[in-house]
């Protein structure tokens, strides 16, 4: 079994569960048998986490794969829904459009199809500012407790499914699955929340805290805070879990604003950002009252802020022009391109043909026009920043609101700048909806590109996710030379995504140098990594998270080795 970009490993025995039942009952089996399990869902991580650990005297682990753990339900008449741990995000997506809702990931890897269950137990976030990341306090799950007995445990606030921790082995464990399958089974009728639940089934704080720009984190994966569901890293198996849903914009502009400089691009961040800011000084309040879960009217943000460095413009049009054109094409929805991808990575996959798919994509990149209108290329050329900003109106003229912003931020910009060449800060707004789809694509390719862009120009690529507090501007520095540094980033909450084109010849040992110090000038400027990909077996967690991963899976039963614990029974080393 190899993961999606790192690691390989041989697995003891594969489970494929189709039902909540039949995962819990085969984590049970696992658990009396004294094997320890991996969880897996669609296999898209990047730093190892769902493939189980290999090295000397490690036991073989049993892979549980929750792929097929495929349903959903309405609940509360679809301002929320209920999702199974193997649901696709897309999948989800699709299902919400049709219902006149939108689901919480729109963007970001969508073409992967990743799990609603992976992005909870690594707590990814994404492109949309006002949702924040994947967050929920209303989940089902199992958990091996100190004497290896397997606990269902019910927090999902579903009206009729008696709530708590219940042995699964016992009447009360076995009638809680049996009334949970029979409600999801009647999903079309809807599924109602229960009165007395007060648990939140999204993050409803998130923009407000973030557009504060108060030297908080947003984001990150050490985070102990919320319930065990959140960010556990496959130390719980989860089941399902209730997410919040949002109303769909009555109006969106899309615009690719370019600046002088990465100080520049801040502060136009800063002055958006003002009217939320101002808006909670009115009255909104920024630490008491919450919006309600899920509506999207309740914060004056922009719905989201993409940035891209020079570098990664550079690279998207040098070695992204195929991709963006296939996936134009076939829609970043279709079943038929996440087919193409996963047979280029079986291609890949053969001895000797590693590179050939990469090196074709790059070489023939040429052959294809640049994927970007004139004018933004125009200002591709003039400038080194950019940000792909979507506002929108959920029936305030948010977006009337915050373009007035932005031209003023322009102006203001525009007379006080010394330089007699171009405006510190270009805008251009989308044509039509086709041509905003075509920016969009243009920023969604760019974690794909990189490897087609190192392969095929004889890089050797290193990747990274942080995030910096949401008042620090400052690159972080790098130990070496790099010929080039596609940077990107989810702008609004400063989680940057660092790659890395180092030379060919660089070794590994020196690879893992240069990521450690880079993680080392990241930490000094109070960030933290990783944000969004997860620990797995690249990354040492925190000794607070891994108390608290120790705590919810007390005999390492569940992923053993995550985050730099111990692979052997209860933590031996």
């Amino acid at each position: 079994m190899r993961g999606a970009r790192v690691g390989a490993s041989t697995v003891w025995l594969l489970a494929k569960p189709s039902t909540a039942t039949e995962a819990a009952k085969s984590l049970a089996a696992c658990v009396d048998a004294t094997a320890p399990v991996v969880l897996q869902g669609a296999n898209t991580g990047l730093t190892g986490g769902s493939l189980p650990f290999e090295g000397e005297d490690v036991e073989p682990a049993v892979l549980l794969n929750t792929r097929r753990l495929g349903r959903t339900a309405l609940v509360d008449g679809g301002k929320r829904v209920l999702c199974e741990a193997g649901v696709g995000i897309t999948t989800l997506a699709q299902e919400m459009r049709t219902v006149g809702r939108e689901s919480h990931s729109v963007l970001g890897s969508v073409f992967l199809n990743p799990t609603v269950a992976a992005g909870v137990a690594f707590g990814s976030g994404g492109t949309q500012v006002r949702k924040g990341p994947s967050y929920t306090e209303r989940a089902l799950y199992c958990k091996v407790d100190a004497d290896s007995r397997v606990l269902l445990v019910n927090e999902l606030g579903i009206d009729g499914l008696p709530e708590g921790e219940f042995p699964l082995d016992q009447p009360e464990g076995v009638a809680l699955l049996e009334a949970y399958e029979a409600a999801v089974g009647k999903k079309s009728a809807g599924l109602s929340t229960a009165t007395d639940c007060t648990r939140r089934a999204s993050d409803t704080a998130y923009g407000r805290r973030m557009a504060l720009m108060d030297g908080d984190i947003s984001r990150f994966n050490a985070d102990t805070r919320g319930p065990h569901v959140n960010r556990c890293e496959g130390k719980v198996l989860i089941l399902a879990t209730v997410h919040d849903t949002y109303a769909l914009p009555k109006r969106k502009r899309s615009l690719w604003v370019s600046t002088d400089s990465t100080e520049r691009a801040f502060e136009l961040k800063r002055a958006l950002f003002a009217a939320e800011r101002e808006r909670q000084s009115e009255g909104g309040g920024a630490g008491g009252e919450e919006p309600a879960s899920g509506e999207e009217g309740a914060v004056l943000l922009p719905a989201s802020i993409e940035y891209m460095n020079g570098d990664c413009v550079a690279a998207i049009d040098e070695a992204g022009r195929w991709l963006m054109a296939i996936i134009g094409l076939l829609g970043v929805e279709s079943e038929l391109l996440k087919y193409g991808f996963a047979l280029k990575s079986a291609i890949e996959r053969v001895p000797l043909l590693e590179r050939v798919p990469d090196i074709l994509l790059c070489t023939f990149n040429g052959l294809l026009p640049a994927q970007l209108p004139p004018a933004v290329q125009a200002q591709v050329a003039a400038c080194d920043n950019h940000m792909l900003i979507d506002l929108c109106d959920y029936g305030h003229q948010e977006d009337a609101e915050l373009f007035r912003r932005l031209e003023a931020f322009a102006a203001s910009a525009d007379a006080s700048s010394s330089a007699a060449s171009s405006p510190p800060v270009l805008i251009y707004e989308a044509a039509d909806a086709a041509e905003a789809k075509r920016l969009s694509l243009f920023r969604f390719v760019a974690a794909a590109v990189f490897k087609v862009y190192c392969t095929g120009k004889g890089f050797t690529g290193m990747s990274l996710d942080y995030v910096l507090p949401t008042d620090v501007s400052t690159v972080p520095d790098l130990p070496v030379e790099a010929p080039k540094r596609p940077r990107y980033s989810h702008f609004g909450c400063n989680v940057v995504h660092d790659d890395i084109a180092l030379p060919g010849a660089t070794t590994t040992e020196e690879y893992y140098a240069i990521k450690k110090q880079v993680k080392a000038n990241v930490e000094a400027l109070r960030g933290r990594l990783p944000s969004e990909h997860g620990h797995g077996t690249e990354y040492e967690a925190p000794e607070d998270t891994k108390q608290r991963w120790m705590e919810m899976d007390p005999t390492n039963a569940l992923n053993p080795g995550v985050g730099g614990l111990s692979p052997h029974p209860h933590y031996r080393r």
